[in-house]
């Protein structure tokens, strides 16, 4: 019965000190809130053959966050598909030294995902990694 009282009691005190921090009022609103996760009805891939001789080409998903948060802002335009190919075939790549990043999974060791495009501008990049 002690037990039970002492606990109502340390109840009601973490409530009194909820109602009077709005930061902690906060994270329990962000807590509380269900995210609704939406599926990404398209898979984006990169297509390309490689320098190696004989290379018969490659295909690799993109998983960026960039290509699905830019694929949300431009679903609603009727060109939506030509925007986001000139975003990942033309302004990475077009004019620079880009490279891609890519993972793989312990499930599948031989084949790799694109994970982002590292995209800096044409020429000498080390001096801008000089400290």
């Amino acid at each position: 019965q002690e037990s039970l009282k002492a606990m109502n009691e340390s109840i009601r005190s973490m409530e009194d000190e909820l109602k009077h921090d709005p930061v902690k009022q906060k994270v329990i609103a962000l807590r509380d809130q269900k995210a609704k996760l939406e599926i990404v009805p398209w898979r984006f891939r990169y297509h390309y053959r490689c320098p190696a001789q004989g290379c018969n080409g490659h295909e690799q998903t993109i998983v960026d966050w960039e290509v699905v948060a830019l694929w949300r802002r431009l679903r609603h335009h009727p060109d939506w598909q030509d925007r986001m190919r000139a975003r990942f075939e033309e302004d990475l790549w077009s004019g620079r030294d880009s490279a891609l990043f890519v993972g793989n999974q312990e499930q599948r060791p031989w084949g790799f995902l694109v994970l982002g495009v590292f995209w800096p501008p044409k020429g000498p990049v080390q001096a801008a990694f000089d400290v």
